[in-house]
């Protein structure tokens, strides 16, 4: 009986024992769990950051449709203020778990940078692989695949580069755009100001832009909507404004001896985009002159008129005829009334004058 006792004994002792080192351990992990979790984030907060993301802009989002291999996404601004997406994205292949950052401008879903995590891949080509961007930086993620470069000797691990790339594929069509272009107007006569019209999630948003003609980019003056919309938003709208710019409008305009100078430009000719430069005298135009132009016919023997299409308008305008159509030149001619129609506005809205 004494031998059972001590058995009995014995076993609840280590039961004992074992419910306070249970205890203990759990006691220990709840309180560096947090410390843990935080360092892992800072990791993740500092490799972001190394990848082109400026500091102050970074911010985690809460996606509830991840794509397998997608670790965390991220959303800040590009050290060229651009907004982006960032990707922590791995993959396991035979040999080992490859990490990748993969950076998303999200205007034009442009490939900025593809960064493998230092350790994460085989031996001796951990370097080449941390440095190679695989031939798709610039590349838009939905047509990277033929441009796609191995690696020399990495043959795998720059396989599982490849896949990490087709789940940031499959993520950004996942993800819902913020913002969506849908019109824009220039203020005249004040021609460095644009309001341009987008589709958020809430309505519609106005956003008054200025246009900088040095660095040929845009920039935020005023929201004209009452509706209140995040930093953000207005940081992706100017981004969709910069590769939505304007395709009908007046560039610039001066005054000289002659009167008023001023350089138009349209999208609507048969073959791209057409610059004139307007001559108005006393509130009438007196000459066009195209300065650069893809027409290919814009000196046509099959004109109506033996010369250029634009004069023989401006001599029909003289004479109060309007909207003149030249025979061989329909499109063109419909190019330079709309653009007589924007000088127009723009004389009438200055008096006459600049």
């Amino acid at each position: 009986m004494s031998g059972i006792s001590k058995i009995v004994k014995s076993c609840i002792f280590l039961c004992v024992l074992g419910l306070l080192c249970g205890s203990l351990i759990g006691f220990v992990n709840e309180l560096t769990k947090d410390r843990i979790s935080e360092s892992e984030y800072n990791k993740s907060f500092e490799e972001v950051i190394k990848s082109g993301i400026t500091k102050d802009s970074i911010k985690e989002l809460e996606v509830d449709n991840k794509v397998e291999g997608i670790n965390k996404i991220y959303r800040g601004l590009s050290i060229d203020d651009v907004p982006c997406y960032a990707f922590m994205v791995e993959n396991t292949n035979e040999y080992t778990t490859v990490q990748v950052i993969v950076v998303i401008e999200i205007a034009t879903e442009d490939i900025l940078n593809v960064r493998v995590l230092s350790g994460s891949t085989t031996h001796q080509y951990d370097n080449k692989m941390s440095e190679s961007k695989f031939g798709v930086a610039g590349l838009s993620i939905k047509n990277f695949e033929e441009n796609f470069e191995i690696v020399t000797g990495a043959t795998s691990s720059s396989n599982s580069v490849r896949t990490c790339l087709e789940a940031v594929k499959q993520q950004v069509s996942k993800l819902e755009s913020n913002v969506v272009f849908k019109k824009i107007e220039q203020r005249i006569p004040n021609i460095n100001m644009f309001e341009y019209t987008f589709e958020t999630k809430t309505g519609d948003m106005i956003l008054l832009l200025k246009y900088l003609e040095t660095t040929a980019t845009f920039e935020y003056v005023q929201i004209i909507t009452e509706e209140e919309v995040s930093k953000e938003i207005i940081e992706e709208a100017i981004a969709i404004a910069n590769i939505n710019k304007p395709k009908n409008w007046i560039k610039n305009a001066s005054t000289d001896a002659q009167g008023i100078k001023i350089t138009v430009v349209t999208d609507k000719g048969n073959f791209g985009e057409i610059i004139a430069e307007f001559r108005v005298t006393n509130g009438k135009i007196i000459s066009i002159d195209i300065k650069a132009s893809n027409e290919k016919y814009h000196k046509n023997p099959n004109y109506t008129y033996e010369g250029d299409v634009e004069d023989y308008i401006v001599s029909q305008y003289e004479l109060g005829i309007k909207n003149v159509i030249v025979t061989g030149a329909t499109t063109t001619s419909k190019a330079i009334n709309y653009m007589i129609s924007l000088v127009e506005a723009y004389v009438s809205s200055t008096g006459g004058n600049k």
